[in-house]
């Protein structure tokens, strides 16, 4: 006959914690990986459709802004480089500071040369723009 050698009870009773502690250590690593990502965002707020924030625009002179791809357009004017529209909008601003100022864009336009008119803006103290938007009913 095969004669087995005794096992000791005393092993057999421990529960194997490795995979515990694989668990954990995967679980950790997930979060400091998670928690140091910075996300940046630009915070502004649009109003409902049904709210009474939307409002048509004002009938009062005012300096219209459009972008397409193609280049940006200044009181129907065509500039097909951002130096000739700054330039020519700063003009416009420095002559008449206290005009409204009305942003349109294609909807088809990457958003890079919207953002990059709205900082324009922001950055020569302009806050009080409206951006128009078509509404689809």
């Amino acid at each position: 006959m095969i004669n087995l050698p005794a096992q000791s009870s005393q092993s057999g009773l421990g529960a194997d914690l490795t995979p515990l502690i694989d668990i954990i250590f995967i679980v950790m690593v997930f979060l400091m990986f998670s928690l140091n990502a910075k996300v940046h965002s630009l915070e502004f707020q649009l109003p409902t459709s049904g709210s009474s924030a939307l409002h048509s625009v004002d009938q009062k002179p005012q300096l219209v802004i459009g972008i397409e791809s193609q280049g940006w357009y200044l009181d129907q004017q065509f500039y097909d480089t951002w130096q000739d529209f700054e330039q020519q909008l700063l003009a416009h601003l420095s002559n008449a500071p206290d005009q409204k100022i009305s942003v349109a864009a294609d909807q088809n336009l990457s958003l890079q040369k919207f953002m990059q008119v709205l900082a324009l803006l922001r950055e020569n103290d302009i806050t009080d723009t409206q951006i128009l938007m078509e509404q689809n009913l």
